[in-house]
């Protein structure tokens, strides 16, 4: 339901919708509202109280204060070229914890948090380690 695709081998699952592939080749799309430009997916909106696993080009809202804290949001799996947001949104004394996956690391460090309402992060993977572009 109103899918478009211009590219070869791109598959969207049963069941998804509003899903758009321009000039992208060998995409796999299994949920709703999902756009991708030249191979990357472009930036969506996440809102989250639990933890939650990020996908490239996710800008998390993050909830602390319904959760045992704090609440961890991991990284995708190291690949190139791939960006994250992260904001902590709440009021709540607990923090949100930033993680790469088993391997890689947040500029030198496994665990990057945030402590203060409406701090944020934005985050490039470069290959083998995620890098801190900006910070408020």
């Amino acid at each position: 339901n109103k899918v478009s695709i211009f590219g070869n081998g791109n598959q969207v699952l049963f069941g998804a919708s509003n899903v758009v592939i321009i000039n992208s080749d060998n995409q796999v799309v299994s949920e709703d509202n999902v756009t991708i430009i030249d191979g990357h997916r472009q930036w969506r909106y996440v809102s989250t109280t639990v933890d939650y696993t990020a996908s490239d080009r996710d800008v998390v809202l993050a909830d602390s204060s319904h959760a045992a804290p704090p609440i961890t949001i991991t990284l995708p799996a190291l690949t190139a070229n791939l960006w994250v947001c992260v904001k902590k949104v709440d009021a709540a004394g607990s923090d949100v914890d930033i993680t790469a996956r088993v391997s890689g690391n947040i500029d030198g460090v496994g665990t990057y948090s945030l402590t203060a309402q409406y701090e944020s992060v934005e985050l490039f993977c470069d290959g083998p380690n995620w890098h801190i572009r900006s910070n408020a």
